[in-house]
């Protein structure tokens, strides 16, 4: 006789476990990257993960550089969905964002944590990437600001 009830258990939790690792990975490096951002820019800017979607096709995250002391909420540099199975994680961007149901467009497939921190370092170690772009401004700014 087949055991449905232990089937479905075990397909249960092998796909939770496997979403849970990739969006606490995520979490993970994005809280590392942020403590980097606060540090070399002197407490200017940190960078926060914010839930946009979250349905049967995973979660859809913004990543939000936020200026310290700024009233704007901040700015989303990336996107990134964790779909339900884990990884791959994708990036990638919104047609209609401030339409009732904007479409996610995948640009890039990130298969493990390792890539998903390469794909990290290569926003921070880019001088044209919107993250570099947006916090050297804040400290433009707050640097004006102090004088």
């Amino acid at each position: 006789m087949v055991d449905f009830e232990k089937l479905l258990r075990e397909s249960l939790a092998g796909g939770t476990k496997a979403f849970e690792q990739a969006d606490a990975d995520l979490h993970d490096i994005v809280i590392e990257a942020s403590q980097a951002l606060s540090r070399v820019s002197q407490g200017a800017a940190d960078l926060v993960l914010r839930t946009l979607v979250e349905n049967l096709g995973g979660v859809i995250y913004g990543l939000v550089i936020r200026e310290t002391g700024a009233r704007s909420s901040g700015d989303a540099v990336e996107f990134y969905q964790v779909p339900p199975g884990g990884y791959p994680i994708r990036t990638g961007g919104f047609t209609d964002i401030e339409s009732d149901s904007p479409e996610f467009h995948p640009r890039l497939a990130l298969e493990n944590k390792a890539e998903l921190q390469q794909h990290f370092a290569e926003m921070m170690a880019n001088p044209d990437s919107p993250l570099v772009v947006i916090v050297a401004f804040f400290m433009r700014r707050q640097s004006g600001a102090a004088e």
